[in-house]
């Protein structure tokens, strides 16, 4: 969805308007390995003998829409804001970082309920591992990040509260679907 605008960002904006998409590979990739890499692999081995539900993939498509805009809501948002405040590349660059691999995990988390003892190992796992390697200085050049500054990290905090209540609002009212 991100990709989309920022192509029509490029096809029908003015120059001031183009999004560049915020993400580098490698950034993505280390994302994916936590999120939706390796959690959903573990979970693929668990029992599972319910039919697939009718309309799974318009009903997934659903489901994944709210993460979907909180990351274009992220990205629109840090770049005007952090560009208002002043913020370097750079922090801009790690706070959406943050803020993509905390949307993502919200769905882990969801996907690993009702928790069970293995389930929240796996959610350790995949947040300590993520954290890990955002943190460790020679990872952190090659994702071209660094660490929360003073001013970053209270606009992380906020915007992942009201994702958090959002993406539960949101799942529970899909659920009673």
């Amino acid at each position: 969805m991100l990709a989309v605008i920022c192509i029509a960002s490029v096809l029908l904006g003015r120059s001031e308007w183009i999004l560049i998409f915020p993400f580098i590979p490698i950034q993505i990739t280390m994302i994916d390995q936590f999120v939706e890499g390796f959690p959903p692999f573990v979970l693929t081995f668990e029992r599972n003998i319910k039919p697939v539900e009718p309309n799974f993939l318009r009903r997934s498509m659903l489901r994944a829409l709210p993460s979907a805009l909180m990351v274009v809501f992220s990205v629109l948002f840090v770049k005007i804001f952090g560009a208002n405040q002043g913020w370097s590349e750079l922090e801009i660059s790690t706070l959406l970082y943050y803020l993509l691999g905390s949307i993502g995990f919200l769905s882990v988390f969801r996907a690993c309920m009702p928790f069970t003892l293995w389930r929240v190992l796996l959610i350790v796992w995949s947040v300590g591992g993520f954290l890990a390697t955002a943190l460790f200085p020679r990872i952190q050049k090659l994702l071209e990040i660094s660490t929360l500054t003073g001013q970053t990290f209270p606009v992380y905090l906020v915007m992942m509260a009201v994702f958090t209540v959002i993406f539960i609002l949101t799942s529970r009212y899909q659920a009673r679907k």
